[in-house]
């Protein structure tokens, strides 16, 4: 029985491809992906002993990402009915805002920043410290808003966890 780093290695690019074929979006492509491997990954002895592992993974792949597109669509449509008001803050960006009132940034910031990634970095850089919108942000790096919000929130969610980490998130933090 291959392991499941076998599996990964030899089905990788064959899903990134599919998915990607589908979407016409890489960084889509790139997260459910990651989604359709963690979801083999959490079955574990399961997957393996699979009857056909790979038809298991183009399945999986299959579904999350017509549930990714189904999603976007519903999301669209959301959009096109939405009619902003002039000077008023996105409702997301004011929700997340009121959430992260309570980190002090100045506090955490230069431990916070060495334990992420380069993109998140510079995502936590550019939202939090320059206070770009998350529109420019989007607009700057190419890619669609409601994709960058995910990011942000998985960026928020591994905030909170180094926090935590750091002994520092007591009071309500996380």
């Amino acid at each position: 029985m291959k392991s499941f780093e076998d599996r990964y290695q030899e089905n990788y690019g064959r899903i990134y491809n599919y998915i990607h074929g589908m979407t016409k979006n890489p960084v889509l492509a790139e997260d459910l992906t990651q989604e359709v491997f963690l979801i083999a990954y959490k079955k574990g002895s399961r997957f393996l002993r699979h009857e056909n592992p790979p038809a298991f993974l183009y399945r999986t792949a299959k579904l999350k990402t017509y549930e990714a597109l189904r999603d976007d669509a519903k999301h669209r449509a959301m959009e096109l009915k939405e009619e902003p008001v002039s000077g008023d803050p996105d409702l997301l960006e004011a929700i997340l805002a009121e959430e992260d009132r309570n980190i002090d940034e100045r506090k955490f910031v230069p431990q916070v920043m060495e334990r992420l990634s380069q993109e998140q970095r510079e995502l936590y850089q550019s939202y939090y410290l320059d206070k770009k919108s998350m529109r420019q942000i989007a607009q700057e790096k190419g890619i669609k808003e409601t994709a960058l919000k995910m990011r942000y929130v998985r960026l928020r969610k591994e905030v909170r966890r180094i926090i935590r980490e750091m002994d520092m998130g007591s009071g309500g933090v996380c």
